[in-house]
């Protein structure tokens, strides 16, 4: 579920939420 893969990026992988905004929007849209 790629909402469960956001939350465990947001939670455990806060370099990679901010570092990768285009990552973080194809989540959001995908």
């Amino acid at each position: 579920n790629m909402e469960d893969v956001f939350q465990n990026l947001t939670q455990d992988g806060k370099g990679i939420y901010l570092q990768k905004p285009e990552w973080m929007m194809m989540a959001l849209y995908s």
